[in-house]
C-alpha cells in the first residue's frame, strides 16, 4: 500500500507536469523528498508557480466560480500560467454532484473512462477544460481527487 505522503507527491509531480511546467519538476521532486512545504513554496514561486500545501490548504485565489469545488480535504493547491490544481479528499457523492452541477451550467463531457482502480473525467465549456482524476483511499475510505483546470485557447 502507498503511503499518503508517497501519493500526494506524485500527484504533486503529475499535476504540476499537467499544467506544462516540467522546467520545474525536478526542483519539485527534490522538495519534495525534503518533506518541507517551505521548499516546495520556494522552488515553485522562483517559477511563477503558487502552491499551497498541508494544513491550511485552500482553494486557490481567482478560482472560477463557474467551477464547483466538492466538501472536503484540500491536501496542495497550486496555480500556474493560468491553470489551477487542487489535489484533495472528498466523498464520491461529492465528485459525482459536482460533475453533474457542471454538466447542467454548460459543460459537456469530453471523457469519462475508468483507470487502474479509478476514474478520469474531462469536461470543457467556452473558458475552461477541467480534469478530475479520482480513485478510493484505502486509508480514508474517501476519494483522493486530483482536479486541474486549465484555460480552453
Amino acid at each position: 500500500m502507498r503511503k499518503p505522503a508517497t501519493t500526494i507527491a506524485t500527484s504533486a509531480l503529475v499535476i504540476f507536469a499537467a499544467l506544462g511546467l516540467t522546467g520545474c519538476v525536478g526542483q519539485i521532486e527534490s522538495a519534495i523528498r525534503q518533506g518541507a512545504e517551505s521548499a516546495i513554496e520556494d522552488a515553485t514561486s522562483e517559477n511563477g508557480i503558487d502552491v499551497d500545501l498541508g494544513d491550511g490548504a485552500k482553494v486557490p485565489d481567482g478560482w472560477p466560480a463557474s467551477v464547483p469545488v466538492p466538501s472536503g480535504e484540500i491536501l496542495l493547491s497550486g496555480t500556474a500560467e493560468g491553470g489551477f490544481s487542487l489535489i484533495m479528499t472528498a466523498d464520491q457523492v461529492d465528485i459525482d454532484g459536482i460533475i453533474e452541477e457542471m454538466k447542467s451550467a454548460g459543460f459537456s463531457e469530453q471523457s469519462n473512462m475508468g483507470v487502474a482502480e479509478g476514474r478520469m473525467v474531462v469536461l470543457q465549456n467556452a473558458e475552461w477544460n477541467v480534469g478530475l482524476i479520482y480513485g478510493e483511499d484505502a486509508d480514508s475510505g474517501k476519494m483522493s481527487l486530483m482536479y486541474t483546470l486549465t484555460p480552453v485557447k
